[in-house]
């Protein structure tokens, strides 16, 4: 089980880890090595993507939130990306960029399943930067509360280097139910927090407007700082409960170093559900969190923006 201490490395990990550790078939991106031979990954360039549904899509039964059926291809599989509505949603449009909360079933073109959040009992979330170009295009443009199925050529998916249980050249056949999407640019909720005139631990400075990158410095003290956190400004969103993934950004700085920590602020992250100690704080709220270190690493202030959060249902 992962530790739930928060120092500002250990955010900008964690969301990596402990998603992927949800799902090893989750569609992610990236390269795979074999033999000290790197393969080539699924382009990461744009595909065309076909939305009239009147593609070859195999048939599927069940409605919205309802473990679907996927029946075997017939005939020859899209060349393209193809995504067809099977339940249209009134909910946000999803952006290219975005965080979503999905469940989700995928099989094979001939009909093997290979992977299900449905059968998991339990929807998850990541960003759409982060899994292969099918799923990122194919669910961008679509609405929350949307059922859509994708059929994704190898291309766009796996390659021919394939992924574990998925043989490479595969076309890839998903159904997915969009429960949720937050566009991480969007820091509104931070810029709306009132401050608070909080006493900060000794050593530590934060500057910066809120929804700003803040300048974090953590210079050495008399006394050391006490493990916790500083609400610096309160957001006016909801509490935050053990059901939420947290969408958040984070600055740090290590306490009396001039080394710089690694640069996550540009890209929001995204904690899972209890995860973290974030239970009680609300969207919008710019904390800071003091991690005192121990004899193997240096103590480390870090500013935490809370933007937004998809709840379980």
């Amino acid at each position: 089980m992962m530790k739930k201490t928060l120092s500002w490395a250990a955010l900008a990990v964690l969301a990596t880890f402990s998603l992927a550790a949800c799902s090893s078939n989750l569609p992610q991106s990236g390269a795979t090595e074999q033999s000290g031979t790197t393969q080539s990954a699924p382009s990461d360039a744009a595909p065309t993507v076909d939305r009239s549904g009147e593609g070859n899509f195999p048939a599927v039964t069940g409605g919205f939130g309802e473990k679907p059926t996927i029946s075997a291809g017939e005939g020859e599989a899209p060349a393209v990306v193809s995504a067809k509505t099977l339940v249209e949603g009134d909910g946000k449009v999803v952006g290219e960029n975005d965080f979503v909360l999905v469940n989700y079933a995928g099989v094979l073109w001939d009909g093997t399943p290979f992977d299900s959040s449905f059968e998991r009992g339990e929807p998850i979330a990541f960003s759409l930067n982060g899994v292969i170009p099918g799923w990122k295009y194919g669910l961008a443009e679509q609405k929350v509360g949307d059922r859509v199925e994708l059929v994704i050529p190898a291309q766009w998916g796996y390659g021919e280097q394939g992924t574990q249980n998925i043989p490479g050249g595969s076309t890839l056949v998903f159904v997915v139910d969009i429960l949720q999407s937050v566009d991480p640019v969007d820091n509104s909720a931070v810029k709306d927090a009132k401050p608070v005139d909080a006493q900060l631990p000794a050593g530590v400075t934060v500057e910066g407007a809120l929804g700003e990158e803040p300048t974090v410095t953590y210079a050495k003290a008399d006394t050391p700082a006490a493990e916790g956190f500083t609400v610096l400004a309160e957001g006016k969103g909801a509490a935050i409960t053990d059901k939420d993934y947290v969408v958040y950004q984070v600055k740090g700085a290590l306490q009396g170093s001039d080394t710089p920590p690694p640069a996550t602020w540009e890209q929001a992250q995204i904690l899972q559900p209890g995860a973290a100690p974030l239970a009680g704080k609300t969207v919008g709220s710019r904390l800071l969190y003091i991690n005192p270190g121990n004899e193997q690493q240096l103590a480390s202030a870090a500013v935490i923006d809370v933007l937004a959060v998809m709840s379980l249902p």
